[in-house]
């Protein structure tokens, strides 16, 4: 029988040693700040880290959002409803307004806000967010793609042509391809915090991820990473003995 030649034995007992430091570490880390989150004052602490929110299935990432600025205002839309998010805030006038599509723009009209997803116009008051008027396919010049505004008119790019209707939203015309540098194209800005915050809710406890943690539950198949990091401790304990058993022959 061939035996393992005690350079080769040696190596593995390295090997095995970093994988289990690792855990062990790990474990240490996690447990020590476990049994003391308390007593630095941590006990109520959430974790609302995205990336982290994400993992435990609790992100934002999965909820379709936008949002936009109209004059001094700033208009979210969550998942089909649209919130006056200016300052901030997350439900602030105009909450529980229903728009079906994505937004591609909005833009401050006189005393109005017109929101725009590309089968429909929402015109607001500027005080108070209530709807005054819905614009649909059929009083649309097509498809919108974009909005913006220039002057006293108001713009959409619709079905590969520009447009153009005054503060009434009553009648379309094209407009000259000369009026298309006096355009200011809304574009979608960053979304509040205060808005992901109502989707992502407190946050997570941090002693919970610091026991997932400390677990291995965190990342999955985190049973199987604490099996093999035992084993290889037994690993350590027996090639380490041999070790010692042969450079003492």
């Amino acid at each position: 029988m061939r035996r393992l030649r005690p350079g080769a034995l040696f190596r593995w007992h390295r090997y095995a040693g970093a994988l289990a430091s690792v855990f062990l570490i790990l474990v240490a880390l996690t447990g020590v700040a476990v049994n003391h989150l308390d007593d630095v004052g941590l006990g109520d602490t959430r974790v609302t880290w995205s990336p982290l929110m994400s993992w435990y299935g609790l992100g934002v990432g999965a909820v379709p959002m936008t949002a936009f600025r109209a004059g001094d205002q700033v208009f979210a839309w969550v998942d089909g409803t649209l919130y006056d998010a200016t300052g901030g805030e997350s439900g602030k006038g105009g909450a529980g307004v229903r728009l079906a599509h994505r937004p591609v723009g909005a833009v401050a009209v006189g005393r109005l806000v017109a929101m725009a997803s590309p089968h429909e116009i929402v015109l607001l008051t500027r005080e108070g967010g209530d709807v005054v008027e819905r614009l649909r396919d059929e009083d649309l010049p097509g498809r919108i793609v974009r909005l913006g505004a220039g002057g006293n008119q108001v713009f959409v790019q619709a079905s590969g042509r520009l447009y153009k209707t005054d503060p009434s939203f009553l009648n379309w015309t094209a407009a000259a391809r000369s009026e298309s540098g006096t355009i200011r194209w809304s574009a979608a800005i960053a979304v509040p915090e205060a808005v992901k915050g109502q989707w992502r809710g407190e946050g997570l406890p941090l002693e919970r991820v610091l026991l997932d943690l400390h677990s291995g539950r965190l990342w999955g198949g985190g049973a199987w990473m604490s099996d093999l990091s035992a084993l290889a401790i037994v690993f350590l304990v027996v090639s380490g003995l041999l070790n010692w058993r042969q450079r003492n022959r």
